[in-house]
């Protein structure tokens, strides 16, 4: 969960509306933040191929529906899926 910076848990639309601002003022279409948690998964089943543990902090009931993104991961070939976070890395400030 994201925090503010008086320690109190954001909302789902604030952390939209920061967003939605990133993209406006890169001329980007809009996204929804629901694709972090799509990259997030798929590069941990990448990294890690426990299939559970991602469930787990997906909070998924069903690993059917993790499963989705295992399906995903088989497509990609290791060089893709390496160069494709490599390229993430390399391009953000964190």
């Amino acid at each position: 969960m994201l925090k503010s910076g008086k320690g109190d848990l954001l909302k789902y639309n604030a952390v939209q509306s920061a967003f939605n601002v990133g993209f406006t003022a890169l001329d980007m279409p809009w996204r929804s933040t629901h694709i972090c948690r799509h990259t997030f998964a798929t590069i941990s089943l990448m990294e890690t191929k426990n299939l559970s543990a991602v469930q787990a902090s997906l909070g998924h009931t069903e690993q059917r529906v993790t499963q989705r993104y295992a399906k995903a991961v088989a497509l990609l070939s290791s060089s893709t899926g390496e160069k494709t976070a490599s390229a993430i890395f390399k391009n953000s400030r964190l």
